[in-house]
């Protein structure tokens, strides 16, 4: 059994250690994906802390403990999209960007990082 495995089914047991483990492990990732979508990054904060009390709240509704990742990603993708609807001044980027910023290992540190970078580039050239 894999270490993600073990750690999923010690969460699903009610081990809050191991949540914890899978909050660490997958903060990054969370956030990262959920600033894509927002380019917001407080309300990247909300909807990652969100999806991951739905994740801890549904976790035993997982049967393949392997699925977390992507399960976890759908879980922001929802409260993203719940976030965003009726909201014109946000932009939704392409899953593809949003699938380069989660697989490029960035932090949510260096996209806010390179987020605020643009903005001001982009006042400045105004």
């Amino acid at each position: 059994m894999s270490d993600l495995a073990s750690t999923v089914k010690q969460a699903q047991s009610g081990d809050i250690a191991a949540f914890t483990a899978l909050v660490r492990r997958f903060q990054d990732m969370a956030m990262g994906y959920a600033h894509a979508i927002l380019h917001d990054y407080h309300q990247a904060q909300d909807a990652a802390q969100e999806a991951f009390i739905e994740a801890h709240a549904g976790l035993s509704t997982l049967e393949h403990p392997l699925a977390f990742p992507n399960w976890l990603r759908r879980i922001v993708f929802k409260h993203c999209n719940r976030m965003t609807r009726g909201k014109d001044s946000v932009k939704i980027v392409s899953t593809e960007v949003a699938l380069e910023l989660v697989a490029g290992g960035k932090s949510s540190a260096e996209i806010v990082e390179e987020d605020e970078m643009s903005k001001l580039l982009h006042e400045a050239l105004d």
